[in-house]
C-alpha cells in the first residue's frame, strides 16, 4: 500500500514538472547547459520550525524541504532553520505573517491571544482524538475553519500533522487528577487544569525543560514520549501519566506567509502541498512506533515509571468543559469564530460519533494480550495498581 502510495505522488509530481514549463506568466527559470535543474531557484524561502536539529521532526522537515527542490526541479528551494531562529516560539506566526521569514511550523494555540478558535481547532482540552481529528479536518469543516483563522495573521494555511498522544511528565506518580491538585503544571491550554483545582501556568517550549529540572514546575505536557525523550525530559520526569486529556490530538500547522504564497505558480504551490502532505502520514507513524520502543527502554531500565489513569473520572471532567466552552464562546461573542467552530465541532460529534461507537474495533476494553491472542509485557500500571 505504502509503495502505491509514493508511486501515485512520484506519477503527480513527475506530471506537474512536465507542465511547470507551458504557459503562465511567470519567465522560465535559468538552466544548466544540459536543460536539467535549475541553475538559481526561482524562489528560495526561509523556514522556521518549532522544533531543533536534533530532533526526529526537525531532520522530517529537512527531508521535505530536499524533497521540494528535487521536486521543483531546483526552481523552489526552502531553507529550515529551527526553533527562535527570528522569533520565538511564541512569537513565530507573527513574525511569519509579517514577512520576516516566509514559512512556519507550530502548534497554532500559541497564538489563541489573536484568534481563541485555534484552540478548539487544533488542539483542546478533553477533545477528539487523533483520527477523529483528521476526519474533522478533512471532512468536518476543520479546515476552513483553520484558514479563516490564519486570514488574521496573513497566513496561508498549506498543511498539518497531527500528533501522537502527549506524557504528562511528573515528578510525581499520580493516580488519579484528584491528587494533582495544588500541583504546578506546565500546559499550553489551563483550562480545564484550573476547573480541577490544578495550578497550571503555560511556558514557552525553550523554558520548559529549565522549569522541571528546578522544580518551579511539578509536571509538565510537552509532546509525545519519544519527542520528550529526545529533549532530554525523560531524563528529570521519573513518572509518565495517560491519557491525554489536556491536548488529546495536537495539531501542528504549517503555514506560509500570504504575499510569499501568492507569488508561486499554481505548479509550485501544488508541489509543496503533496509533498508537505505526504510525508504527514509517515511521520505520525513514526511518532508511534518511536514512542513504543521508548515506552520499553524507559521502563525496563527503570528510569521512567508509567501509568494509566481510571476512565470514570473523565465523564465529569468533560461536563467540566462543557461549561467551560460555553463560557468562552459567551466571551468571545456568539457572532464569534469561536463560536462557530464549537458549533461545527458540536455537529460533527453528533454525524461521526453514533457511527464511531458502533464501528469500534472488537478489541476495545481488551489489554494488549488479550487483544494480540498472546501474552506481551506490560510496560504501565493501571490507576488500582
Amino acid at each position: 500500500m505504502k509503495r502505491r502510495f509514493t508511486g501515485a505522488l512520484v506519477m503527480l509530481l513527475s506530471a506537474l514538472l512536465l507542465l511547470s514549463g507551458c504557459g503562465g506568466g511567470n519567465a522560465p527559470a535559468q538552466t544548466g547547459e544540459s536543460g536539467g535543474k535549475a541553475a538559481v531557484p526561482e524562489f528560495t524561502w526561509k523556514f522556521q520550525v518549532v522544533h531543533n536539529p536534533e530532533q526526529m521532526d526537525y531532520k522530517m522537515f529537512k527531508e521535505v524541504c530536499d524533497q521540494v527542490y528535487e521536486a521543483t526541479n531546483g526552481r523552489m528551494k526552502i531553507e529550515l532553520y529551527p526553533s527562535g531562529s527570528f522569533a520565538s516560539s511564541m512569537e513565530a506566526f507573527q513574525a511569519c505573517g509579517e514577512g520576516v521569514f516566509e514559512m512556519h511550523s507550530s502548534w497554532p494555540s500559541y497564538v489563541k491571544g489573536v484568534e481563541y478558535a485555534f484552540v478548539p481547532i487544533a488542539d483542546g482540552n478533553m477533545s477528539m482524538g487523533p483520527l477523529d481529528r483528521m476526519i474533522f479536518l478533512e471532512q468536518g469543516g476543520g479546515k476552513q475553519l483553520m484558514q479563516e483563522a490564519f486570514d488574521k495573521l496573513n497566513l496561508q494555511f498549506i498543511s498539518y500533522r497531527i500528533w501522537p498522544p502527549d506524557t504528562l511528565a511528573s515528578r510525581y506518580d499520580f493516580k488519579s487528577i484528584a491528587e494533582m491538585k495544588g500541583k504546578k503544571f506546565r500546559t499550553s491550554a489551563p483550562d480545564i487544569a484550573v476547573a480541577q483545582g490544578i495550578s497550571a501556568i503555560t511556558l514557552p517550549i525553550e523554558e520548559i525543560f529549565t522549569a522541571m529540572a528546578s522544580g518551579a514546575v511539578d509536571m509538565l505536557e510537552n509532546c509525545y514520549l519519544s519527542y520528550n525523550h529526545d529533549l532530554g525530559i525523560t531524563d528529570i520526569a521519573p513518572y509518565g501519566i495517560y491519557p491525554d486529556f489536556w491536548n488529546c490530538s495536537f495539531v501542528e500547522t504549517v503555514v506560509v506567509n500570504k504575499n510569499a504564497w501568492n507569488k508561486l505558480p499554481e505548479d509550485i504551490k501544488i508541489i509543496v502541498k503533496s509533498v508537505f502532505d505526504a510525508k504527514m502520514i509517515d511521520v505520525f507513524a513514526k511518532a508511534e512506533i518511536t514512542s513504543a520502543q521508548d515506552l520499553k527502554e524507559l521502563d525496563e531500565s527503570g528510569k521512567v515509571n508509567f501509568r494509566r489513569l481510571d476512565a470514570e473520572q473523565f465523564k465529569a471532567m468533560r461536563q467540566d468543559m462543557m461549561e467551560i466552552e460555553a463560557a468562552e464562546t459567551e466571551k468571545q461573542g456568539q457572532d464569534s469564530l469561536t463560536a462557530k467552530t464549537y458549533e461545527t465541532i458540536y455537529e460533527f460529534y453528533r454525524n461521526y460519533y453514533p457511527y464511531k461507537e458502533l464501528t469500534a474495533h472488537w478489541s476495545t476494553g481488551l489489554t494488549a494480550s488479550e487483544a494480540a491472542g498472546f501474552q506481551i509485557p506490560k510496560y504501565h500500571k493501571d490507576a488500582n495498581e
